[in-house]
């Protein structure tokens, strides 16, 4: 069974519960663990229950387990919500992906001073942009000067 078509393996009456759990907000907290792909949620409904749900790389399920008492059938109105909103989430972070061949063929096309523009300005917001940028283009006389600076403020950042 796959993210995208679970619906294909619930009863209907499960898959419609489950469906207005989701549309209702039953859904508490929907958490990733990206290392191994395991969602975890949390479902009000009579009684707060946990789902949880391992996907492969192509998105199949291959465990779920909700701790409801449910047994009549294999998945649950509980589930059913939790796959819904995995499915949105999913499609939401495909939706938002950067292209990233796109973005450095723009960056490439911007004229030196834009990219100068944009360079200082970051420099300006973040002070270790600026040592570094300093350290790399500065004249030898001021490298040593520049790298204490640079040093100073990593074990500074460090400590914190």
């Amino acid at each position: 069974m796959n993210i995208n078509n679970f619906e294909d393996y619930f009863d209907c009456i499960i898959l419609k519960r489950g469906l207005d759990y989701y549309k209702s907000g039953n859904i508490v907290s929907l958490e990733c663990d990206t290392d191994d792909n395991v969602w975890t949620a949390e479902v009000s409904g009579n009684d707060d229950y946990t789902v949880t749900v391992m996907l492969s790389a192509k998105n199949e399920i291959t465990e779920t387990d909700c701790d409801c008492p449910y047994d009549m059938n294999v998945h649950c109105k509980h589930q059913a919500s939790v796959f819904y909103a995995i499915r949105d989430e999913l499609q939401k972070k495909t939706k938002s992906k950067p292209k990233s061949k796109s973005a450095i063929k723009n960056l490439e096309g911007l004229d030196k001073q834009v990219i100068l523009s944009l360079l200082l300005e970051f420099a300006k917001k973040d002070k270790r942009i600026k040592e570094e940028i300093l350290l790399r283009y500065a004249y030898k006389s001021d490298i040593l000067e520049s790298a204490q600076k640079l040093i100073r403020s990593t074990i500074k950042a460090v400590t914190r």
